[in-house]
This record gives C-alpha cells, sequence and structure tokens, in this order.
C-alpha cells in the first residue's frame, strides 16, 4: 500500500471510518497499522494489531507485523513468542520461517536462526533478503561453504543488492577465493560508486592479504565518504599497526573511541598500539642520546 507523503493523515481517517462500518473486517485495521508503522506510532499501530488478533487470531499479516514492531522496539523475546505460537496454525509460511529467522538472530540464537532461514528458502526459493540472511548467519557461525552458497543465491535473485555483494566477497575472502572476493568487490564499487562500504571492504581483504598499504588507500578513500564509521578508523589502525606506524594508529583508534567510547575492541586495540608509540618514543630518545654522546666524545 502506497501512501504519498502528507496524504497519511487523510488516509488514516479513511480507514477508521471502513472500520467502523465493518468491525469484523480486519483489513482495515491492518491497514492502519502499517500507515503508523511508517509514520513511527509504533504504540497504536500495536493496539490495532492486538485488535485484530482478538477477532482472528489465525491472521499470519497481523502477526507478522506485530512481531516486527517488537523487533524494532528492541524486544526479540516478544518477537519470537509471537511468531511460535503463529507456526502451528501456519508450518508452510516461508515469511513466518523468515521473520522467525530474524528474531532468533536478534535474539543470539544462532542455530534456531539458521534452521528457521534454511526452511524459509525451503520453502520459497524467490527471496534474495532471506537467502542474504542465511548466508550471514552461516558466515557467523563459520559455515563458509553453505554462507557462499546462500549469499550466491541471494546475488542471483538481486544482482544490484551491494550488501549481498559485499558479504559473498567477505564469504569468498574466508575461504582463500582472493580473486572470486575482489570481483565481487569491484562488482560493488561498480554499482554504488559514491558509498564507503565497497571500500571499507577492500581496505579489509587488503589486511587479511597482508597489504597495508593497499589497505590504506582503500580506507582513506572510504573515510572521505563516511568520517563518521568507526570500523573504517579501526580498519586504518589495523593497516598502520601492520606498517608499525604506531602513532598513526593511535589517532586511527582514538577517533574510533571519539564515535564509539563504549567499544571494547577500540580500547583493547588503543591500548596496545599506545604502549607500542610510547616504548618506540623511548627507545628514539635513548638513541638520540646515546648518538649525541658519542658525538660529543
Amino acid at each position: 500500500m502506497l501512501i504519498e507523503a502528507g496524504q497519511a493523515g487523510q488516509a488514516l481517517e479513511r480507514f477508521a471510518r471502513a472500520a467502523e462500518l465493518d468491525p469484523d473486517n480486519p483489513e482495515y485495521r491492518m491497514a492502519q497499522a502499517e500507515i503508523l508503522d511508517r509514520e513511527g506510532d509504533g504504540a497504536t499501530a500495536r493496539m490495532l494489531l492486538s485488535q485484530v488478533l482478538e477477532r482472528r487470531p489465525q491472521h499470519l499479516g497481523a502477526t507478522l507485523l506485530l512481531a516486527r514492531i517488537s523487533l524494532a522496539e528492541g524486544r526479540p523475546a516478544e518477537a519470537r513468542s509471537l511468531l511460535a505460537r503463529a507456526l502451528d496454525r501456519h508450518p508452510d509460511a516461508a515469511n513466518l520461517h523468515h521473520w522467525l529467522g530474524v528474531s532468533a538472530r536478534a535474539a543470539g540464537d544462532l542455530p534456531a536462526a539458521r534452521g528457521h532461514l534454511e526452511d524459509a528458502v525451503r520453502l520459497d526459493q524467490s527471496q534474495p533478503e532471506t537467502y542474504l540472511l542465511l548466508g550471514e548467519v552461516c558466515l557467523a557461525v563459520g559455515e563458509t561453504d553453505e554462507a557462499i552458497q546462500a549469499l550466491e543465491n541471494a546475488v542471483n535473485l538481486d544482482g544490484d543488492d551491494v550488501e549481498a555483494r559485499l558479504r559473498l566477497a567477505e564469504a569468498c575472502a574466508r575461504a582463500g577465493l582472493r580473486e572470486r572476493a575482489q570481483a565481487q568487490l569491484d562488482s560493488a564499487r561498480a554499482l554504488a560508486p559514491t558509498d564507503a562500504r565497497p571500500l571499507l571492504a577492500a581496505g579489509r581483504l587488503a589486511l587479511a592479504g597482508h597489504l597495508p598499504e593497499q589497505a590504506i588507500a582503500a580506507l582513506e578513500a572510504a573515510r572521505e565518504r563516511d568520517p563518521q564509521d568507526p570500523e573504517i578508523f579501526h580498519a586504518l589502525g589495523l593497516a598502520y599497526k601492520l606498517l608499525r606506524e604506531y602513532g598513526q594508529a593511535t589517532q586511527m583508534f582514538r577517533s574510533e573511541l571519539r564515535l564509539t567510547p563504549t567499544s571494547p575492541k577500540a580500547y583493547a586495540q588503543y591500548a596496545a598500539v599506545s604502549a607500542m608509540h610510547f616504548v618506540n618514543r623511548v627507545v628514539v630518545i635513548e638513541d638520540a642520546a646515546v648518538n649525541g654522546a658519542e658525538a660529543v666524545r
């Protein structure tokens, strides 16, 4: 349902009147809930969806939208509970398994997420987003070959999906397939020439190949496009650390901490390279003192 900008209020009024005239038809409240959700009023949308489910407990659309609202509000356990109750009534609904996978992943239950996403693609092989999520979960649990297969399916279904190509590049890199990884990165950069993400991925690929200078070139270009992404600063810090340029690395991790002050990995790297930078400065000072003493003699 497409509502043009500024017309949401009128549409809500029309659907509200229709719901009053035909209270047994759940689709009017569903339409209201969808508009309210897009407008950011999750609380009212939740109330309307609850009314739909009171009259029609088997209404899959209401269950899915209510679960998505719960996920957006950071309540994955609630979303899983809603979706699990619907599973008995709709065991072959691919979109239900998809959102069960999403909610399980959000709750940190990766095995369950993988199982539901595999069920979803078994029931419906036409959804690139589900293959993308399955590939990401397989990557997270270290199943690289399975990740590549899922992500290739995602790319084949939607060749313009930059994120799918970047994830496929990451999976190929982990499997040691550097040429395939580079091909996916090149395609992603062609699709999104002003996007920092392909350049960040290229920098990470270069880092994995122990090519810090190449990594820095890509990452500095990424930083120009997105100076607020902490992951770019983290990767730059790692690249300068490989080059033993600890002063530069310290600056990069410090910049990352400004953007994500509670990041444990940023603190760990910052502490390590700061110590190395301090040691290097002491060594340089001691060497200068020795050289100066020898020159006096």
